[in-house]
């Protein structure tokens, strides 16, 4: 199935080079992370769903206590939402 979608969105750019294609892969043959650009081949993107909910559950379990985690400039920063309980010392407390 992953070469149907790779041949698919390489025959999509030759038909019309002005779209954009992103191929959903799964073989590791083909990605080996959860998106890559592939310009070079005749497609915007490939993605995996596996490598990216993987990569998300990592990131999950790395910081338990973390509500939310969100990742910016390639995950070089990263965001995290904590709850805080109502006897913590930060509670009430102005930033400034």
């Amino acid at each position: 199935m992953d070469e149907v979608n790779i041949v698919a969105c390489m025959a999509s750019k030759i038909l019309n080079n002005k779209i954009k294609t992103i191929a959903r892969v799964s073989n590791p043959d083909y990605i080996d992370r959860p998106v890559d650009e592939r310009e070079t081949v005749g497609m915007n993107a490939m993605v995996c769903p596996e490598l990216s909910l993987a990569s998300e559950i990592n990131l999950i379990l790395s910081i338990p206590e973390a509500i939310n985690v969100e990742k910016f400039v390639g995950g070089k920063i990263k965001m995290m939402e904590f709850k805080v309980g109502e006897h913590n010392k930060l509670v009430g407390k102005k930033t400034g």
